[in-house]
């Protein structure tokens, strides 16, 4: 049903709404881009023409989003037929694009699937809304399933005056094959032939022009009954532009930063980061490709969001094949000494600046430097709450916690309840008995009562587990899984490793399946374990940490060893994914420091995986170490930094294990341990279903101890000095640096 009304019917609404805005606005965590990532992520399926493209920005928060919508100069047609005074279908479209576009890229839309608008139950227009108004409109929209792949969206819109002129609720979208759609798409759309526009490098990139009139109005477009947009297929030829557009690269790269976040070119500054300028994890891909695209380059979009406009203009400089006409080029072979090799500095991988601050964020900024490792940890210890703002770890204990232990309730009980105990329909004070599971788990299932005790759901009397007062109202494991990631998306790395465990809780205790398989054993669970180190805002944060205190280290090492040139080693043990490893990487290559870096892991696999990934730093070398074995001959006295994330507390003996590590070390050698230092519930559904998990001390201690427990470790281990990270707030002493010098004085 649609209906022209006056303001008044709308005005209630008005008040409702006002808040919902606001809200999306002002959420720190929220998505934002622009119109060409918003038509961007359209073009997958179907392209819009310029006159069509009516979203200018775009604030997106879980189910909710905000946009700013204002139709392209230039219609056509509107001179031949009036029509569009009553009813401006471009406008229509453009407004109910944006709850197309919270859809498509919401979880809810599966890779292969598109969600299509097949119908609205009411629309309400104003008559201001009808107006012949060249300004700009600002909608908000919510979206819910309805199940069977339904999904339902509301929308409304506010004119600049904050008055709502038009709602349309009830907009139902089905989910269609991607690949069906497009065929269909491609076989509507084949005698439609738009006039083709060069596409030019982004340094200069056109103003788009309205489409000629004329060849418009002869053009018959493809009716889709339902759908939200008119699709219509373009064609695009790119251009070779003059020499003279090559001659900055860094012009090019504000242009394309500017199309992607709104920003003045001329506003953006040559240190700033990526994901700080407003280009997203989501817009990343896009930018990528525009940006290889422009310079023929093979840049990744790993890690390219923490990478600053100056060392993308380099990278670019390096990898373009364009590279003799770019100015202000250098040549970036790295000097490494033997028995290094020079490396190309432009790996694919990209990334040449990382999340550090002020250390090796800016190549010329070498005043952070010092062999001691205590002194460097002062200044990891001040760029703490920096790291945690660029990371999103932010409130953690306060905010995001509560609802994580909430998802970690749902998987204990779900799968408490699917092995024959469901605790929640039992009345308060019944006993409860006891789960029947595998042996080996038992450590696990007596964790995972502790951790309902703690929410009053059971209480525990000696071995005896009753039914507390408790009742968690949060619904579905998978109902507290979609609220958790769409309030918290920046954990979703978190939020999948859990969901990848948690549904398989009560095989695992069960013995059905086998832990170590689930989570390393395939191609798509060893992605998601790589996506946690590489991105968790934790273990980020810390890494961050970590690289920053290397980097210092290695700064005072290159400025100590002027005259002899000797080239630093480091050694990583339990390496694993690899997260601690490319931002070091990275890093190093940025300061063009040489070294000589070993990655090591226990499993061998993991060590053939690792070489294929890092290919392109041609100074790494490999190696498979056991922790619980003695230290090798050849690894012995050998290096000036160890350093190891996640691992040693999965070791039988803490001390053993850290005496081995200082065994590797020269002289000088230093330690650096990032570890978990306080126990959290999550941790033991995901990583508490690994053996390893429970070794600790022979199995006697929980594996997760406090840093000043670390201290007396490193001590009976032999070193000489020990430190550890403190930084601000409760974050920073869940995740720490526990640093051991092997000499009580640095010469």
């Amino acid at each position: 049903m649609a209906t022209v009304t006056a303001q008044a019917n709308l005005t209630t609404y008005g008040r409702l709404v006002d808040g919902a805005f606001t809200r999306v606005q002002d959420c720190q965590t929220a998505e934002r881009f622009m119109a060409r990532r918003a038509y961007g992520l359209f073009s997958k399926v179907m392209h819009y023409a310029p006159f069509l493209q009516g979203i200018h920005s775009v604030v997106v928060d879980g189910n909710e989003a905000v946009a700013t919508v204002k139709l392209p100069e230039g219609q056509p047609g509107r001179i031949e037929s009036p029509t569009w005074m009553r009813c401006d279908a471009v406008l229509l479209d453009s407004l109910i694009s944006v709850t197309g576009l919270l859809l498509n890229t919401s979880e809810d839309a599966a890779d292969d699937q598109v969600l299509i608008a097949v119908g609205i139950e009411r629309v309400i227009l104003t008559t201001t809304c009808l107006a012949n108004f060249e300004g700009e409109w600002f909608v908000y929209t919510s979206i819910k399933s309805a199940g069977n792949n339904q999904f339902i969206g509301d929308v409304f819109v506010r004119s600049p005056e904050r008055q709502v002129v038009a709602m349309m609720s009830g907009v139902r979208f089905n989910q269609l094959d991607k690949v069906k759609l497009g065929k269909f798409l491609g076989a509507a759309n084949a005698s439609v032939s738009w006039p083709q526009q060069p596409v030019s490098r982004p340094d200069c990139m056109p103003a788009q022009k309205a489409p000629d009139t004329a060849a418009m109005s002869t053009v018959e477009l493809p009716i889709i009954s339902d759908t939200e947009s008119s699709p219509m297929t373009a064609t695009t030829a790119v251009t070779t532009p003059p020499e003279e557009k090559y001659r900055n690269p860094e012009i090019v790269i504000k242009e394309l930063i500017s199309n992607y976040t709104g920003l003045d070119p001329a506003d953006i500054p040559a240190d700033a980061v990526l994901i700080d300028l407003g280009i997203d994890s989501l817009s990343l891909m896009e930018f990528s490709d525009e940006l290889n695209a422009a310079f023929e380059s093979s840049i990744s979009t790993v890690g390219l969001g923490q990478t600053s406009v100056e060392n993308l203009t380099e990278m670019v400089r390096q990898k373009s094949p364009w590279d003799s006409r770019l100015t202000n080029g250098s040549d970036n072979i790295i000097p490494h000494n033997e028995p290094v090799s020079p490396i190309d500095s432009g790996i694919p991988s990209a990334l040449l600046q990382t999340k550090l601050n002020g250390v090796v964020g800016h190549e010329g900024d070498k005043t952070a430097a010092t062999r001691d490792p205590v002194e460097a940890l002062l200044e990891v210890d001040s760029q703490f709450q920096d790291a945690a703002n660029r990371n999103g770890y932010i409130a953690y204990g306060s905010n995001v916690l509560p609802l994580q232990n909430r998802l970690v309730q749902a998987y204990i009980l779900e799968a408490f309840e699917a092995m024959g105990v469901p605790v929640l329909s039992l009345p308060s004070g019944t006993v409860i008995h006891p789960i029947k599971h595998i042996p080996k788990h038992s450590k696990l299932v007596a964790r995972l009562w502790e951790t309902l005790q703690t929410h009053g759901v059971v209480f525990i009397q000696a071995s005896i587990v009753v039914r507390g007062r408790g009742t968690p109202e949060f619904g579905s494991a998978a109902e507290a899984y979609e609220t958790f990631v769409s309030r918290f998306p920046a954990y979703l790395p978190e939020a999948k490793l859990m969901k990848l465990t948690g549904e398989n809780l009560a095989p695992i205790l069960k013995g059905e399946q086998d832990p170590q398989s689930l989570m390393f054993g395939s191609s798509a669970s060893f992605n998601i374990m790589e996506e946690y180190y590489a991105n968790s805002p934790m273990v980020s944060t810390s890494t961050d940490q970590l690289v920053t205190l290397v980097m210092i280290l290695l700064r005072g090492h290159e400025m100590h060893h002027k005259s002899d040139k000797r080239v630093p080693r480091i050694l990583e043990v339990g390496a694993g994914t690899g997260g601690t490893t490319l931002r070091l990487a990275q890093a190093i290559e940025a300061a063009r420091i040489p070294c000589q870096y070993t990655f090591t892991d226990v499993f061998a696999p993991i060590v053939s995986k690792a070489k294929d990934r890092f290919v392109d730093f041609s100074w790494i070398d490999y190696d498979t170490i056991d922790l619980e074995e003695e230290t090798r001959a050849e690894h012995r006295n050998r290096y000036d930094i160890v350093i190891g994330t996640n691992c040693v507390h999965a070791t039988s003996s803490r001390v053993e294990t850290c005496r081995r590590l200082r065994d590797c070390l020269t002289d000088d050698g230093v330690v650096i341990l990032s570890e978990r230092t306080q126990p959290l519930a999550w941790f033991d559904i995901t990583f508490g279903l690994l053996d390893e998990w429970w070794v600790a001390e022979n199995g006697t201690e929980y594996p997760l101890q406090p840093a000043s427990k670390w201290m007396e470790v490193l001590q009976e281990a032999g070193f000489s000095r020990t430190s550890f990270t403190r930084g601000v707030g409760s974050e920073a002493s869940l995740q720490q640096l526990l640093v051991g010098s092997k000499s009580a004085r640095i010469g």
